[in-house]
């Protein structure tokens, strides 16, 4: 037998020396407080979701729909973008994966034949190892952890950038619908009105029966455009149910009796470049990637230096008591050189690949921008068109093709022609508004904004 002392000693040392290692490999990484920044993002972002949710829905009542609300449920209901904010929470949860030691093994074993001996005493033997990967090896694997999910996260931006796109310009569509459906109705009895004319002279004898025929001709074919604007809303109904994850058929507020004009500055092309190279998700994503691809070339780089093990032992086999307790390290040897190579090109070829890919999408939204801003300038050109000439000239003209055939001057060709290119001017004239509005909630994206914040919009002109 030992002496109760020693083994106290050898015990504490033992415990020591375990302690110590394991402590060490242990250390806070540098990138733990980047970690509970994003997790915060993360469940901030679920609360306020989780919140908006709760609301009350307002979008199948009679009430007027707005923008905010059909957006605000949009961002709620839409599967696309809870699909890609729970691969940005799969991917966060990969850094304490990453970052956390291979769990212990604990090992025992004993002698069978030893039990009831009397010869021998019990036989056992118990041993603790750990393996610690070499200094930098776990801290280079969290930080590619943390650039994955930087890119998740922006994923997540880019799809909710996208989806709040798409219902700001489905929402314009859906407003220059119930107004076109108007205009076809005011037509539709202005050339009633004509018919009327038309029919109380043929009574007369003073108008041949062609008149009447052509004017009810006309009036069919104001018919068959509101059968294909009704259509329109139908289908626009069904794309925007799509987008609130409901039933095709699921009724929606009331069309807003006028449109909120979106804002969107033009005055200055490179101010609104660099607001995109700041607020763009893609490039967020693409910085991001690079930033993971320096981790996998130092992830790369740490596989050539060798992990460490430390075991601990307690046999009762050894007859001397001093050999009955052991510390004891193993080490990696890594020899398999040809492979951490080709792991290397491997690598440094995707992070050259992902500096590469930052490049082209810089140049691809400085382009975006541009060509958005041009496209904004275009539609305030055209709707200035529509105002200042087209839609005068052309009301002008009907009122004088009424007057002259009143007065048994004009043909009924001339009302007809001119009722009808009022008419199309003014269906245009409301989807060009409606298109202006998409346009520049194009250019809000192309620089990295979002359409549906009620600072970006105006009363409707």
């Amino acid at each position: 037998m030992f002496e109760a002392g020693s083994s106290r000693r050898r015990a504490r040392l033992w415990m020591v020396c375990w302690t110590v290692g394991v402590s060490a490999a242990c250390a806070t990484p540098r990138h733990e407080e980047r970690y509970r920044t994003l997790h915060a993002q993360l469940y901030d972002n679920n609360s306020e979701q989780s919140q908006a949710a709760r609301s009350q829905s307002t979008l199948g009542s009679e009430a007027e729909l707005s923008r905010s609300a059909l957006l605000r449920e949009v961002l709620v209901r839409n599967p696309s973008l809870e699909s890609a904010r729970q691969a940005w929470r799969a991917a966060l949860a990969r850094y304490p994966q990453e970052t956390a030691l291979a769990d212990p093994m604990l090992d025992y074993s004993f002698a069978p034949l030893s039990i009831g001996s009397r010869q021998v005493p019990f036989g056992q033997t118990i041993e603790l190892r750990q393996t610690l990967p070499f200094p930098g090896k776990r801290e280079a694997m969290g930080h590619g952890a943390l650039a994955e999910a930087e890119v998740m996260h922006a994923d997540y931006e880019l799809m909710r950038a996208e989806i709040t796109l798409q219902a700001s310009m489905a929402f314009d569509e859906y407003y220059a619908n119930a107004r076109q459906r108007e205009v076809n109705e005011r037509h539709k009895g202005l050339v009633q009105q004509v018919l009327a004319q038309a029919q109380a002279r043929y009574a007369a004898g003073s108008s041949a029966q062609d008149a009447v025929l052509r004017t009810s001709l006309e009036l069919a074919r104001i018919e068959q455009q509101r059968l294909a604007i009704d259509a329109a809303r139908d289908l626009l109904c069904a794309r925007i149910n799509a987008l609130l994850h409901r039933d095709a058929l699921a009724p929606l507020g009331r069309p807003p009796a006028a449109l909120d004009e979106l804002s969107a500055d033009t005055s200055n092309l490179a101010a609104q470049s660099q607001r995109a190279q700041t607020q763009r998700a893609e490039l967020r994503a693409a910085r991001a990637r690079i930033e993971g691809g320096e981790a996998a070339v130092e992830r790369a780089d740490k596989a050539y230096y060798p992990d460490l093990g430390v075991m601990g032992q307690y046999s009762s086999m050894w007859m001397e008591p001093q050999h009955r307790f052991m510390l004891g390290v193993s080490v990696e040897l890594p020899l398999q050189i040809g492979m951490r190579d080709a792991a290397s090109d491997e690598a440094q070829a995707r992070l050259l690949g992902s500096r590469a890919e930052l490049a082209a999408k810089t140049d691809e939204i400085s382009s975006e921008v541009a060509q958005a801003r041009r496209r904004v300038l275009q539609a305030d050109q055209q709707l200035a068109l529509y105002d200042a000439q087209l839609l005068p000239v052309a009301r002008a003209r009907v009122e004088a093709a009424q007057a002259g055939y009143a007065a048994g001057q004009r043909d009924i060709d001339d009302v007809i022609m001119s009722e009808r290119e009022l008419r199309d001017l003014e269906l245009d004239y409301e989807m060009a508004r409606a298109e202006r509005n998409g346009r520049r909630a194009q250019l809000l994206r192309a620089t990295g904004e979002l359409p549906d914040l009620a600072a970006h919009a105006g009363e409707a002109p």
